[in-house]
């Protein structure tokens, strides 16, 4: 694949990157205001809220993968009422779904038991403490000590 690329001087990169700031400035604090929004509201007006942020993400991220889901079809089949047989882009879009929905869940994390491993292997004492020391690997581990 050919790809261009731009060579741009220092100023004109400056001027860019100043821009785009201001923009970017007001989405985040946006952003925050939301947040703030929903921690402050009812529960289950915030996880309704989430809930519809994790499906457009969904299906944002399976079109960045060159797949076309359409919303519709993604909340039907998350919901176990398809209409059809779906395609093979809303059952990848739904596993990503599923794989957000697992790690804002905390799924992902070790367990305690294999913290408490990783603190007896590195010979630390500060197990509660959560650091790099319980996820690197025990090879590692012994190089920083």
């Amino acid at each position: 694949m050919l790809t261009d690329t731009y060579t741009l001087s220092q100023p004109t990169l400056r001027g860019l990157i100043s821009d785009l700031a201001r923009p970017v400035e007001a989405a985040t604090l946006a952003l925050v205001r939301l947040d703030e929004r929903l921690a402050r509201s009812e529960p289950m007006l915030a996880d309704g809220v989430r809930a519809r942020a994790e499906l457009f993400e969904a299906q944002a991220l399976a079109h960045l993968s060159g797949e076309l889901v359409s919303l519709e079809d993604l909340v039907l089949h998350d919901a176990g009422m398809n209409i059809r047989a779906p395609s093979t882009d809303v059952v990848r879009a739904a596993r990503i779904l599923d794989h957000r929905r697992r790690r804002a869940a905390g799924a992902h994390r070790p367990s305690d038991r294999r913290l408490r491993g990783a603190a007896a292997r590195s010979g630390s004492t500060q197990a509660e403490e959560p650091g790099l020391w319980c996820i690197l690997p025990p090879r590692l581990l012994a190089r920083r000590a």
